[in-house]
């Protein structure tokens, strides 16, 4: 006669079970708003590149002003330079914004620049002649670094997840 329970091999089956639906209910709701920002931060690098390489096509200026938001956002705003004046950029260069959870930190020339004063031009510009301003863009999410984007010392867009702050 055969004693009543269960075995290890079924006991060891539902534990994998309740392990994985536990690890799929974490992935699924924890990290929503980082996962957001990196997404929106690898928007941001491709609209980068492709502007750097959509100035040099066109051999014009290419630029991205940022400014604060009354909202605490950070407003993105692509802009071309057209007869002597800084003018709102066309398709496919459409004004974003980075969530007001993402803290931005702007340098040029490793020089922080306050996002909270009025800018007439954009700070950072993309040359026909392939130049780009010497800029750092730093996210950060409740004071961690989760992004990087920069000029190497060869002029190229880099981007990367960490970096001293």
């Amino acid at each position: 006669m055969r004693a009543r329970g269960f075995t290890l091999i079924e006991l060891m089956v539902v534990l994998l079970l309740v392990g994985l639906a536990i690890g799929m209910v974490n992935f699924n709701v924890g990290g929503n708003e980082e996962r957001r920002a990196r997404n929106d931060l690898d928007q941001l690098f491709q609209m980068l590149r492709y502007a750097d390489e959509n100035a040099a096509l066109q051999g014009d200026l290419v630029g991205l002003q940022l400014s604060q938001t009354l909202q605490g956002t950070t407003r993105l705003e692509w802009k071309r330079f057209r007869g002597g004046n800084w003018l709102d950029a066309e398709a496919p260069f459409a004004a974003s914004e980075i969530p007001e959870f993402v803290q931005l930190e702007l340098r040029l020339d490793e020089q922080p620049v306050d996002l909270n004063k009025e800018s007439q031009s954009p700070q950072v510009v993309f040359s026909g002649s392939g130049e780009i301003s010497n800029f750092e863009l730093r996210f950060s999410l409740a004071d961690k670094p989760i992004r990087l984007m920069t000029v190497d010392f060869t002029g190229d867009l880099v981007q990367a997840d960490e970096w001293e702050p």
